[in-house]
Parts: C-alpha cells; sequence; structure tokens
C-alpha cells in the first residue's frame, strides 16, 4: 500500500505540471504530509531543474549579448563600409564633373581657335579674292591698252604698206618710163 501512495504520488506529481499553480502548491502540501522524503527530493529535483533553467537562461542572455554585440560591430563595420563608399562615390563625381569641366573647356578652346581659323582663312580667301578682281581689272586695262596700242600700230603699218606701196608702184612707173 506504500508502494501504491509511492504511485499516485508520483501520478499526482507528473499531473501537477499540467495543472494550475493552485493545484501545484495543493499537490505538495499533499505529498508533504504523506512522504516528507519523497517531497524534499521532489523539492530537490525542481530546485536542479529551476538551477538548470537559470543557467540555460543566463546561456541564452549570453548568446544572445554576444549575438547583439556582434551584430552592433556588423553595423558599425558596414556603416563605416557605406560611408567609405559614399565618400568614394562623391570623390569619383566630382573627378568626373572636374574632367567634364577640363574636356568642355577644352574643346570650347578648340572650337574657338578653329572659328578663328575659319575667320583669318575667309579673310585671306577675300583678299585673295579681291587682288585676283584688281589684277584682272588691271590686266583688262593693260589688255585694252595694248589691244589699242596694237589697233594703232596696225593703221600705221597699214599707212605704211600703202606708203610703200605707192612708192613701189613709182619706182615700177619711173623705171618704166625711163
Amino acid at each position: 500500500s506504500s508502494d501504491d501512495d509511492d504511485d499516485d504520488d508520483d501520478s499526482t506529481l507528473a499531473s501537477s505540471d499540467d495543472s494550475s499553480e493552485e493545484q501545484d502548491e495543493q499537490t505538495i502540501v499533499r505529498m508533504s504530509v504523506a512522504n516528507p522524503a519523497k517531497m524534499l527530493d521532489a523539492f530537490r529535483r525542481e530546485k536542479a531543474k529551476v538551477a538548470q533553467a537559470k543557467s540555460t537562461i543566463a546561456s541564452l542572455i549570453d548568446q544572445i549579448t554576444d549575438y547583439q554585440s556582434a551584430m552592433e560591430e556588423e553595423k558599425g563595420a558596414l556603416e563605416n563600409e557605406l560611408r567609405e563608399a559614399r565618400q568614394l562615390l562623391a570623390k569619383a563625381d566630382e573627378e568626373q564633373e572636374r574632367r567634364e569641366a577640363e574636356l568642355r573647356e577644352f574643346y570650347e578652346r578648340r572650337y574657338e581657335d578653329v572659328e578663328l581659323q575659319l575667320e583669318e582663312e575667309k579673310q585671306r580667301n577675300k583678299d585673295l579674292s579681291q587682288e585676283t578682281i584688281s589684277n584682272l581689272q588691271t590686266l583688262m586695262v593693260e589688255l585694252q591698252n595694248i589691244e589699242e596700242v596694237n589697233e594703232g600700230l596696225n593703221r600705221d603699218l597699214e599707212e605704211e604698206r600703202e606708203l610703200h606701196s605707192g612708192t613701189l608702184t613709182k619706182l615700177d612707173n619711173a623705171r618704166a618710163d625711163a
């Protein structure tokens, strides 16, 4: 019957895990009255479970704390990397803007140089055209003068030929008369 009481106590203890706190207290009271040694043993087991649970909780808290610290360090490292990446990007943007400005300035100067050379070439062509026109006009005047002189010389030559022909005719007539 004592063994039966032990079985009842064990089943009561087992069922106490599932019941409310009030029922647990009643069970503990009944067990302590019925079998104080068993109660002491159960208490020690519960105390050991509580100690184990405290140890597990402390270990979990340590793990969580370590994890949280690791995450904060990782966050800090990632924030530093992000900040450095942003700085590098800003420097790259500045460098690109500087190079674009240099290229723009270079091409603007080059455009101005080419435009100036083009204007100079246009002016040279204009001056050359005017000189050519002036030379052609002078040449035309000279040709006209040469033509007038040539016409005058042709007239003089014709007069000389007529005079020569007349003189030859007189000579021929004078020879024939002589």
